[in-house]
């Protein structure tokens, strides 16, 4: 299992029953991972699930990653819960803010299942705190059940597009 999801995710360690991913040197977890919990979420788009039990809590379920294919590129996310902003999930390895917000909402569809069909996002904040940048996503199921969760943003914010770069030109030129 390890060297399938290393093949899919790169470096992984497994210490005591837990995956820890590894990516530019930092480890990423734990998760408790079955490597047969791969969905699609979007065109070219899979997520990678796994759970997350801490001490004296039932497991949740959890994105551990988001892999867009067609740029070959994965995009982490922290083991935290995401309830609060303190917990709030850390989105990792977004090239730019086009590709962390679309991380954003995948984590969602993963979780909670087709935007307009299964839930409905009923608003969206933006915070700065401590500099660091979150969004907090509100949303609502069909069955009525809401909840909200943070996101720590901090690793892509304000970083745009190549393409966009060259038009802006860098900051002091």
């Amino acid at each position: 299992m390890e060297n399938d999801l290393g093949k899919q995710l790169g470096p992984v360690i497994k210490r005591r029953g837990k995956h820890f991913f590894v990516i530019e040197g930092r480890e990423i977890g734990p998760f408790l991972h079955d490597e047969d919990d791969l969905i699609l979420v979007g065109p070219d788009v899979q997520a990678v699930m796994g759970s997350i039990k801490r001490a004296g809590e039932k497991p949740r379920r959890c994105v551990i990653c988001i892999w867009f294919s067609e740029e070959d590129r994965r995009i982490f996310f922290s083991a935290n819960g995401g309830k609060t902003l303190e917990d709030a999930i850390e989105i990792i390895n977004a090239g730019d803010t086009d590709q962390g917000v679309a991380a954003e909402y995948m984590y969602l569809r993963a979780l909670l299942g087709e935007r307009k069909m299964d839930f409905e996002l009923t608003g969206q904040r933006f915070i700065q705190r401590n500099g660091r940048h979150y969004d907090q996503l509100i949303w609502q199921s069909t069955d009525g059940k809401k909840g909200s969760i943070f996101f720590d943003i901090t690793g892509f914010f304000g970083l745009f597009a190549e393409e966009i770069e060259k038009i802006l030109g860098k900051p002091g030129d």
